[in-house]
């Protein structure tokens, strides 16, 4: 196992795809870490049989992860450890395995594979970047927005805001279809239906920062509840007058 640290990631991304699938409900999570554990092992098994391509299939996976956890990183603000440690686990595998690519392949042999390993790095980079693309924030409501409020902890978010043509309009957001729960926390998505048991409930925005939406929501633990905190601002924003999150479209008040 020490000679061969493919089959302890092979081992180990699945179940954290599956952890992260139970606390999250996210599909993605699983699909991505069951299928690195996949190809990690057969990097391994490569490896074993003496195959020089197994330790570039390890390279290219280790490059992937490494995308992952520094993409994540940055869309969660550091506020999660784990996609740090992935980061870190794909950095010190991409090290680990570049040494070894030199060390038992010449130059010449290894154009082909280090190819394919950038264009698949490349590749897992284009696709986060037209994701964060399409997920880019209209944005900082909270500049051109006064007066917000979240009334009775509920889950509509209520604003003060400037029109092109300097006139201000007062509407109320259903933050229902912004957000969703995440056991214990809360991230952006569309028609995430965040609010409620089981989800989170006693919202407010914070007084010395109203883009901070602070709620409790519950764990995966079942009646155990945390605080939890998210940013207005990276997804709500001020549509001449009317707070939007993807299509949905505040009603005046």
């Amino acid at each position: 196992m020490a000679e061969h640290p493919s089959f302890t990631l092979a081992a180990l991304l699945p179940v954290g795809g599956v952890a992260g699938y139970l606390r999250t409900r996210s599909a993605p999570s699983l699909i991505a870490g069951v299928g690195l554990g996949i190809s990690y092992a057969c990097s391994g098994y490569l490896i074993k049989q003496n195959k020089d391509y197994g330790t570039e299939l390890a390279l290219g996976n280790s490059l992937v992860l490494l995308g992952a956890g520094v993409s994540r990183t940055i869309k969660t603000r550091a506020k999660s450890p784990i996609p740090m440690a992935l980061g870190a686990t794909g950095l010190l595998a991409s090290y680990y395995y570049q040494k070894k690519v030199r060390e038992f392949r010449r130059p010449e042999k290894m154009q082909l594979p280090q190819a394919i390993a950038i264009l698949t790095l490349v590749a897992s980079a284009s696709a986060h970047a037209i994701r964060r693309e399409e997920d880019k924030p209209k944005a900082d409501f909270s500049r051109t927005c006064d007066k917000i409020s979240v009334p009775k902890g509920g889950n509509h978010l209520e604003a003060e805001c400037t029109r092109s043509n300097g006139e201000v309009l007062k509407s109320s957001l259903d933050l229902n279809f912004c957000i969703q729960h995440t056991y214990g926390g809360m991230e952006f998505h569309e028609d995430g239906h965040f609010y409620g048991n089981p989800g989170c409930t006693g919202c407010q925005v914070l007084k010395d920062s109203p883009n901070m939406l602070q709620c409790v929501c519950g764990t995966s633990q079942v009646g155990a509840f945390k605080k939890a905190e998210l940013d207005l601002d990276i997804m709500v924003w001020n549509n001449d007058g009317l707070l939007q999150c993807y299509s949905r479209r505040a009603d005046s008040v």
